[in-house]
């Protein structure tokens, strides 16, 4: 795959974890003495149960063999909790908000598309994630209120940057990288290595979209391992890099230092410079966490 294709009612106080203290009583955590309550925990911690089920068939929380999963998951939903939490506070301080135009410009899509307009698909979903109408509208409202700081924080993005352009091709085990290899250093040109695997059926190539078309990476977003990318002079070969159990080569085509972005690589940017912008953010904050699943 290229590396191109590149944010409800409370449950039993036991989904908590260890619980809260009693400093921290009622609260999960709290963000610069703001709280962040465990209800609010609680509530996520079943919508995330539920969207587990429903994309793996498994609720992680209810099996003893997936309690480390189940751990992971309530982490990242108090993580999310405080980050959320980070967020406003930032919008409240420099005068952010989610007006109603622009609250209904991302709802209306969102009705439409996962509800179907209806009322009664919006209410039963809502009853089965033990939420509210209006809790659903609110995770849209806070969607957009992140867009909005993210895009108030990386304001001075510029549309242009250095980027290397690659071609590559992808193999799953080390023995077919060893072919590709072996084909290259006897002659074949990295097209012709690309175009064969295209060709077979059973290759990653020709399941995951095609090798050997050059395509623009910003250097922003170019794996640490890969680093050899941005050295090597056009026409080199480099690599192998691994990922996802993918083994890659890569061929440098060209270099541009003033290369200008399209537009889902500028916000693809943008989320990047936001990710950082929010863990300086959090770090800066007084955080304080009263459970630890």
């Amino acid at each position: 795959m290229s590396r191109l294709a590149c944010l409800c009612l409370p449950l039993l106080a036991f989904l908590a974890g260890c619980g809260a203290g009693a400093q921290g009583a009622g609260l999960a955590a709290s963000v610069n003495g703001h709280g962040i309550t465990l209800a609010q925990y609680n509530q996520q911690v079943y919508v995330r149960r539920m969207e587990s089920l429903d994309g793996t068939g498994v609720d992680v929380c209810a099996v003893k063999s997936t309690a480390s999963l189940c751990s992971i998951l309530k982490r990242g939903v108090l993580n999310q909790l405080i980050s959320d939490e980070v967020i406003r506070q930032y919008a409240a301080a420099h005068h952010i908000a989610v007006s109603n135009q622009q609250f209904e410009t991302a709802w209306i899509p969102t009705y439409q598309q996962q509800f179907h307009g209806s009322p009664a698909v919006l209410n039963a979903y809502a009853k089965r994630m033990h939420l509210t109408p209006a809790d659903v509208k609110a995770q849209t409202r806070q969607s957009v209120l992140q867009q909005q700081v993210m895009y108030a924080v990386t304001s001075t993005l510029s549309p242009y940057t250095k980027a290397v352009e690659i071609a590559r091709i992808d193999v799953a085990t080390p023995q077919q990288m060893a072919s590709v290899q072996n084909e290259l250093q006897h002659g074949k040109t990295f097209q012709q290595v690309a175009a064969q695997l295209n060709s077979q059926k059973t290759s990653i190539c020709h399941t995951q979209g095609g090798c050997g078309q050059p395509e623009w990476l910003p250097d922003s977003f170019v794996p640490a391992g890969d680093t050899a990318v941005f050295t090597a002079k056009p026409g080199t070969v480099t690599g192998p890099f691994f990922s996802q159990q993918i083994q890659e080569l890569d061929l440098v085509v060209a270099r541009d230092n003033h290369y200008a972005m399209t537009q889902a690589q500028e916000l693809r940017a943008r989320q990047q410079v936001f990710a950082g912008w929010l863990s300086r953010q959090e770090k800066k904050a007084t955080i304080v966490r009263y459970v630890h699943p």
